[in-house]
């Protein structure tokens, strides 16, 4: 998100708090890479000026939500921000029964399954799975990947409702116009992909190293679908086995962590 996307938001909206928008934004802005920022990145990052960084992160720090490092001269996220994140966590009941079914796909096929959400134009990881047995990197809770490059992102695109899913591609369409066109037939191929077998599929568009394959899942009490992917190195795959095999596995994955959901 951006100034331009609070400008937006805000016309002809009499009760849009602009800067509470914007203080959320700046707490954003960290999201990308984590670690200390400036108030240089911060601009950039947000397109709020520099006046507004200033008063925000000095606001923030002073809730507890930023921490500010003189020697740095920048600022990194604090521990309240847990005070946020906790609560939403801890309410998520598709965690606890999507976790066992998850390992146990992740254990049999070597790789990683994880179970995400969408934001914005991204989606965000609220639970991650992989082999005990491998050398396969854990994605952190929290950790965001591109909504239309991951199967991930394209399973929830297939399967959430057509004016949401037309605000985002018009999202997208503005974020990268030159690389729409081609980006547009890809996910539109996915979603019939979806409609199709059930499952999406991403040949090394986010990361070449790792192919995968998407499902998404209603959960009650949320307004939008989730989503799990199932992530392994091509050279773990035999011809093959991604479509044929593991976007089934997953598919009913996804149908057994409704059941569980439901009889909960």
């Amino acid at each position: 998100m951006h100034q331009d996307d609070i400008d937006r938001l805000h016309a002809g909206d009499a009760y849009f708090a602009t800067t509470l928008a914007k203080g959320l934004l700046l707490l954003r802005a960290f999201a990308p890479s984590g670690g200390w920022l400036g108030n240089k990145t911060l601009v950039e990052r947000t397109g709020l000026t520099k006046p507004t960084v200033t008063r925000l992160a000095k606001t923030l720090t002073q809730l507890g939500y930023l921490r500010h490092s003189p020697e740095r001269g920048k600022y990194c996220l604090d521990v309240a921000v847990l005070e946020l994140v906790n609560p939403f966590l801890s309410q998520l009941a598709v965690r606890r029964v999507a976790r066992p079914l998850m390992q146990g796909l992740a254990d049999e096929v070597h790789g990683a399954v994880s179970l995400g959400a969408a934001s914005g134009i991204d989606m965000i990881f609220i639970e991650s799975c992989i082999d005990m047995r491998g050398e396969n990197a854990r994605p952190d809770v929290g950790t965001t990947r591109p909504m239309a490059s991951t199967a991930m992102g394209r399973a929830f695109l297939a399967a959430v409702g057509d004016a949401r899913r037309l605000r985002l591609y018009e999202q997208l369409r503005h974020v990268a116009p030159d690389q729409w066109p081609a980006l547009s037939r890809t996910l539109e191929a996915e979603r019939a992909r979806y409609l199709r077998d059930g499952f999406t599929v991403s040949l090394g568009d986010n990361d070449r190293t790792l192919h995968a394959v998407g499902v998404a899942i209603e959960v009650p009490g949320q307004e939008l679908p989730m989503a799990f992917n199932c992530v392994i190195a091509p050279s773990r795959l035999a011809a093959g086995e991604l479509t044929g095999e593991i976007g089934p596995r997953l598919a009913a994955l996804a149908r057994a962590v409704t059941a569980g959901l439901v009889a909960d």
